[in-house]
């Protein structure tokens, strides 16, 4: 039997629908600890409560794919099919600014705003495109727009968007995730290079 809530969340449920699916990519480990040592410098400068995300599950989104109560093989089968229809060669993605983005407020909750590096425009843009498109082919809702951005800690603080140094990423492959909603957990299902 696995854990089912989080500690300061006793007595709550997971989400009505806890098992999500996203196409992301994840920088290499030595980045990671450098983001996050960024990350706790920062958040120690403007006394920032929130807690900081693992290490293993910094990354950046690029394409929702579903959130259900129970994962579904044919929408991994259909993520794997726009995915393999991929043909980009590896990129940088660099992030220069970071702030928050407005958090969603939640019933009995507090108001958190998720702390974001926000990246520049760039071949991350085309390998939203690319997979935005093959995925609108099943009917999934992928928005035109997208924001790159790499979540660090929620906090109760809101912080302006300012400017960085720049943070830059190498690229060769993304992945296919299960995420276990409120568990924290991390799926891989299956990886593509880059090419």
């Amino acid at each position: 039997m696995y854990q089912t809530e989080f500690e300061f969340m006793a007595g709550r449920p997971r989400p009505k629908y806890p098992e999500r699916l996203f196409i992301g990519v994840f920088p290499g480990h030595e980045t990671a600890r450098a983001i996050d040592q960024f990350s706790r410098k920062f958040s120690r400068e403007l006394g920032l409560t929130g807690s900081l995300l693992k290490v293993l599950r910094l990354h950046t989104s690029i394409a929702h794919v579903s959130d259900r109560k129970h994962l579904r093989s044919a929408d991994a089968f259909a993520a794997e099919l726009a995915a393999n229809a991929v043909d980009i060669p590896p990129f940088e993605l660099t992030f220069s600014r970071m702030g928050s983005f407005r958090g969603v407020p939640k019933r009995g909750r507090p108001l958190l705003h998720p702390l974001v590096l926000v990246a520049d425009e760039g071949p991350v843009q085309k390998l939203y495109d690319v997979l935005g498109t093959n995925l609108r082919k099943f009917r999934f809702p992928i928005p035109e727009e997208y924001w790159p951005h790499l979540t660090l800690p929620y906090n109760e603080q809101f912080v302006p968007m300012r400017s960085i140094e720049p943070i830059t990423l190498q690229i060769d492959e993304f992945a296919l995730v299960h995420s276990e909603l409120w568990l924290t957990k991390y799926n891989i299902i299956r990886r593509w290079k880059l090419h």
